[in-house]
């Protein structure tokens, strides 16, 4: 027993010095974000959104180019790819962040991922698909055990000797963790091909839970198409996106045969292709309808996009040729990368086009999309006279994250509930929480007045949703003036 162990360890350990010497710009890159959060935390505003945005994007970018380049001369593009922190550096720009542009983004970089060394080999692909969740998995494991540990051993030093070594504590070692240890934790699980006893796990998955519920899936949607079809109906909104989860789980538990030694669902996989054909009928009836009602937005041209990837994924695979997660994959890059990036042709684009050829006018400031996620900065002079007092002050969530609270450090100042606020600020500028918030009208909701004081918000992050209302998602720093 004890000989395992050890012989486990050394087998980490060598796996953890293989990753810091062929990882190096990987390790490189996250050195330089964990040192820059501990720098920016308290000091530079919005330095978490620099981090969010950019972090991952570079991280995979460099792991990727780094599998690309493994032999021959090409390898200089690896240690080159240090340099694409300099465009950052210089046109460092947060307002995407978690925007659809940004999620995109990690879409095209996780399929180009999982492409390296496949070669039309499906096999290579979900192998390499597999590993990296397993990853994953194992990574977010080990950094909740690891963020709970040092908090529990800081706890232990604060208490029985009282001593306070540093405030904010939590979020200095949430940024070692998070930011550190769980990009070098996945750099070293992700070079384990063995990758533990994930096919067992996939095995249990796919027999008793997947495979059946998805069974269950094919036979209610089904009965939906009876239904519409008997009763002459539209498909619901939220028939698309119930398809494609179907879709794609379905081609998943396809491509992992490989990992489960008795399949009894066999026989369902073999004609997935034709099983699946009427539901992406379905939804093609589904979108198209929506977009001749209400117009192109953002959503929907990928909507369209990811359509067109199942309906390749099946083409393929009843055509029975080799590489059908390879040329799928391939495919969702080329399209997400055309209608994300190419100015004229994106998918933002389309939709301010689609959208002022509704209205036939431009100039109107109306939504031109169901639902986003927005970052309002303050740009307004605000007057304050007749104020004695000023200072900066931090903002950050509550334990239950329904309220903010601003202040120095630990010392909480001024407290709000994010949805009075939001309610409150909306109703001074003659909105519900529900309607579409004006561009010349945004940074009016930053200002918090009272008869003594005015909060000054300089960033605020809000997600609207067509016919539902505005949430409150978080704020950077704030300007606290009082008499």
């Amino acid at each position: 027993m004890k000989n395992k162990i050890w012989h486990s360890m050394y087998h980490w350990l060598l796996l953890f010095r293989a990753s810091l010497k062929y990882n190096p710009v990987e390790v490189l890159f996250v050195i330089l974000f964990v040192l820059y959060s501990i720098v920016g935390y308290g000091n530079f505003n919005r330095w978490h959104d620099n981090v969010f945005t950019y972090a991952p994007i570079l991280f995979m970018s460099a792991h990727i180019i780094n599998d690309w380049t493994k032999q021959g001369s090409c390898r200089i593009f690896y240690y080159l790819s240090v340099l694409l922190l300099v465009p950052v550096i210089i046109f460092s720009d947060t307002s995407w962040l978690y925007k659809p542009s940004w999620f995109v983004t990690l879409i095209i970089l996780s399929l180009l991922y999982w492409q390296i060394g496949s070669r039309n080999r499906d096999v290579e692909f979900i192998h390499r698909f597999l590993r990296s969740c397993w990853a994953i998995i194992l990574s977010l494991t080990l950094s909740v055990i690891s963020y709970s540990l040092l908090l529990s051993i800081y706890g232990a030093i604060n208490y029985l000797f009282e001593i306070d070594l540093f405030t904010d504590y939590n979020a200095y070692i949430g940024i070692i963790v998070w930011i550190g240890m769980f990009p070098m934790f996945f750099l070293v699980f992700d070079r384990d091909e063995s990758f533990g006893n994930c096919g067992e796990v996939i095995n249990i998955l796919s027999r008793f839970i997947l495979s059946p519920v998805l069974l269950i899936y094919s036979f209610l949607f089904y009965i939906y198409m009876g239904k519409i079809i008997f009763t002459l109906s539209l498909p619901e909104g939220g028939v698309c996106f119930m398809v494609t989860v179907f879709v794609v789980v379905a081609f998943l538990l396809k491509g992992i045969f490989m990992y489960i030694s008795k399949s009894y669902y066999r026989w369902f996989y073999d004609y997935l292709a034709w099983i699946v054909m009427p539901t992406l009928a379905l939804y093609a009836v589904g979108a198209f309808y929506r977009i001749n009602q209400y117009g192109w937005t953002v959503m929907r041209v990928y909507l369209v996009i990811a359509g067109l990837v199942m309906l390749i994924l099946c083409i393929t695979s009843l055509l029975r040729r080799p590489g059908v997660y390879f040329h799928a994959a391939w495919s969702a890059v080329l399209l997400l990368s055309i209608l994300t990036y190419i100015p004229g042709i994106s998918a933002k684009d389309i939709e301010i086009v689609s959208q002022n050829n509704r209205v036939g006018d431009s100039s109107e400031n109306i939504p031109t999309f169901e639902s986003d996620y927005i970052i309002i900065d303050d740009s307004l002079a605000h007057d304050v006279s007749g104020y004695n007092h000023y200072r900066t002050l931090d903002v950050w969530d509550s334990a239950l994250g329904d309220t903010i609270c601003c202040g120095v450090r630990d010392s909480i100042w001024v407290s709000f509930e994010k949805k009075a606020f939001m309610r409150e600020q909306y109703a001074k500028i003659g909105l519900e929480l529900s309607e579409v918030l004006p561009d010349s009208l945004r940074s009016e909701i930053l200002c918090y007045k009272t008869d003594t004081s005015m909060l000054i918000l300089n960033q605020v992050r809000l997600y609207w949703e067509k016919e539902k209302e505005t949430e409150f998602l978080g704020a950077g720093s704030a300007c606290y003036f009082w008499k």
